[in-house]
C-alpha cells in the first residue's frame, strides 16, 4: 500500500530517554508568516520566533508543539501578523518524525536533507504542512536522516523518516546520534 500524502510537518519521535524539557518564546506581532504545529522555528533578533525556512538556517531552535496568546488561551496556531506564545520542543537529542516531499529510498539513511515549506498551517487543525525536502537527499544541511517510520515503505513518495536536526541554535555541525 502507497505511503499517504499527509504532512503534519515535525513530530516529536524521540529523546532517548532523556526527558524533553519544553521552552517557549514570544511571537512579534510583525511576524511575517503563519505558525503551525510541528512547524520548525527560528529564534530572530529581540529574541522572538517565527516560522523557520529551508536552505541551512542556523537560526532554527526547535520544532512548535503550542501556542497561547496574551490572554493564556490556547491557540491552534498562529497567524501572521499576530502576538502570541510558542511553547517547543528545542532540537538538541531530540528526534523527529518527518513526511518527505517525494520519493526516498534506504540509501538516503545518514544523509542531510533540508526542510520544504509547502504552505501555511492547516486552517482546521493548525497542523504544520512542512516537510522534508526529498530533492535535497544527501546535498542539504538542515536534518539528518537516521531511518523511517516502521508503517511507511521506502522507494515510494512521502516516507516519513526520522531525523535529528544538524545545524540549528548553538550547534553548527553534526550532533552526536
Amino acid at each position: 500500500m502507497a505511503n499517504p500524502n499527509f504532512p503534519r510537518g515535525f513530530q516529536l519521535y524521540s529523546n532517548d530517554g532523556v526527558r524533553c524539557v519544553l521552552n517557549s518564546l514570544p511571537v512579534d506581532g510583525a511576524n511575517p508568516t503563519s505558525i503551525g504545529i510541528g512547524d520548525v522555528i527560528n529564534l530572530v533578533a529581540g529574541g522572538t520566533a517565527e516560522r523557520g525556512s529551508a536552505a541551512g538556517s542556523i537560526d532554527q531552535i526547535g520544532v512548535a508543539i503550542g501556542f497561547t496568546d496574551s490572554t493564556g488561551s490556547f491557540l491552534s496556531s498562529v497567524p501572521a501578523n499576530t502576538s502570541a506564545t510558542v511553547s517547543y520542543a528545542p532540537f538538541f537529542g531530540t528526534k523527529f518524525l518527518v513526511q518527505t516531499s517525494g520519493v526516498a529510498d534506504a540509501s538516503a539513511v545518514g544523509a542531510l536533507a533540508d526542510l520544504v515549506v509547502t504552505g501555511d498551517a492547516n486552517p482546521v487543525t493548525g497542523v504544520s504542512q512542512m516537510e522534508l525536502d526529498s530533492a535535497t537527499i544527501g546535498t542539504g544541511t538542515q536534518f539528518r536522516i537516521l531511518g523511517k517510520d516502521p508503517e511507511s515503505n521506502w522507494g515510494e513518495a512521502n516516507v516519513r523518516v526520522i531525523v535529528v536536526a544538524d545545524t540549528y541554535v548553538g550547534n553548527t555541525g553534526t550532533p552526536t546520534i
